[in-house]
């Protein structure tokens, strides 16, 4: 069942834009809708002229065909938590993300319309709910879709992967990294790496550097063995244990004490120290880094991080500063990039505020996959993705296969474009 994007506004934010984004007021919004037999003119006076003769044969009119393609995306907009009147246009938190996405998609829909790309935009309201989701998919007309972008969240992504497998309709996952919910899927294609890809990113870029003296620090619990194993599988501490690929050995230090000598035996003065930090909790994060900056002043270090790490705010600056720090992610933006000020002003003069990083996400995926999906039809749309690099205004794009582990079935497509990113002059910087 469609649902009218009721909520689309510019009290998005708390001062209210001049241009709004039309609120669609019909089922679906339709970026371009073609023209229909029903459609009248009004008659006009004509002058009747006298007919000529001609040597010439009459040339054919040659009528050009347009591809129109079908694009379903579900959102999270949550339309019942709002109840909007001239006396309340406050939009609930739980909207915001999905409302700001969706004005990415609009934006790049836009410049894909000036490139003479034709899209009917069909939108729903997932709810974040995986039953509304299902409940939704069981629409016949989904079955009639060319690509579907999203869900956002876990649960209703696993809904949609079960659809798209089944009716052979490709689909993308726009955030969500988690694909453990996948099973030999090669319709589903996430546009967010896992964590595993930037592990291995990492341990190819120490290969490369010629690192040599590397010291995994975590803390003693589940989950940071696991991001740790994600390296150890390459060069593994324990001798008896086999070693997978080429490259630098390991040290682990778990870390339990809260003295900082702890550190000390890891340290040299000959060659660069190199730590690998595999957690994704701040608290613990800020403790290693604030250890390591007390032996800044005496030794080379630099440490590597994880995806998330962009996102914390209780850091010291100065721990940047001092400390070599670096980690990957798939989003990246350049304020200095033409592109990414192209986008920001056309956002900001639709929205009266600059775009979240969800909005930068949605701009680089739509524009990506819509002229993928007007190059490549049908089955070969997974082979034109798959050989075709491109680095957009915040995220790149190099879509390769991930096969199963019990078979050489495609289970997944993911996105392994990612950026290399360093702290100077207390900016993110990208490094590669």
């Amino acid at each position: 069942m469609l649902v009218c994007i009721l909520l689309f506004s510019a009290c998005f934010t708390q001062k209210k834009a001049t241009q709004p984004t039309p609120v669609p007021t019909t089922e679906e919004t339709n970026v371009y809708v073609p023209p229909t037999s029903e459609t009248k003119e009004e008659p006009q006076d004509t002058i009747p002229t006298l007919p000529t003769t001609s040597d010439e044969p009459e040339k054919e009119v040659v009528v050009e065909e347009v591809n129109i393609w079908d694009i379903a995306v579900l959102l999270p907009f949550n339309t019942r938590l709002n109840n909007l009147s001239f006396d309340n246009d406050t939009i609930h938190k739980k909207s915001k993300m999905a409302l700001d996405f969706y004005e990415g998609v609009q934006i790049a829909l836009e410049e894909l319309k000036q490139e003479g790309l034709k899209f009917n935009i069909h939108v729903y309201d997932t709810e974040s709910n995986k039953d509304r989701t299902k409940i939704l998919l069981n629409n016949p007309k989904m079955k009639e879709m060319d690509l579907l972008i999203g869900p956002l969240y876990n649960k209703p992504l696993e809904e949609a992967s079960n659809f798209s497998r089944a009716n052979k309709i490709f689909m993308i996952s726009p955030i969500s990294p988690k694909t453990s919910f996948i099973q030999d899927n090669p319709y589903y294609i996430n546009a967010s790496s896992d964590i595993r890809t930037h592990c291995d990113y990492l341990f190819n870029h120490f290969v490369n550097e010629s690192y040599s003296n590397i010291t995994l620090v975590h803390q003693n619990k589940p989950g940071d063995y696991k991001l740790a194993q994600h390296f150890l599988k390459y060069a593994p501490i324990d001798s008896s244990i086999e070693r997978t690929g080429s490259g630098p050995y390991f040290n682990q230090l778990v870390l339990i004490d809260k003295e900082n000598d702890t550190f000390s035996s890891y340290l040299s003065q000959y060659q660069p120290n190199i730590f690998v930090v595999p957690s994704v909790n701040e608290f613990f994060v800020s403790d290693v880094l604030r250890r390591l900056y007390s032996y800044s002043d005496r030794y080379e270090i630099i440490v590597y991080g994880m995806p998330n790490w962009y996102k914390f705010e209780s850091i010291d600056p100065a721990y940047y500063e001092g400390l070599n720090i670096y980690f990957t992610n798939n989003f990246y933006q350049n304020d200095y990039s033409p592109l990414v000020k192209q986008f920001r002003q056309r956002y900001k003069s639709r929205m009266n505020s600059f775009p979240s990083e969800y909005a930068c996400k949605a701009y680089d995926i739509m524009k990506y996959f819509g002229q993928m999906l007007n190059q490549y039809k049908g089955e070969t749309f997974r082979y034109g993705v798959e050989s075709t690099k491109r680095t957009g205004a915040f995220t790149g794009f190099k879509i390769e296969a991930v096969f199963s582990d019990t078979a050489d079935n495609i289970n997944l497509y993911e996105n392994k474009y990612l950026h290399l990113l360093n702290y100077q002059n207390f900016q993110l910087q990208k490094k590669r």
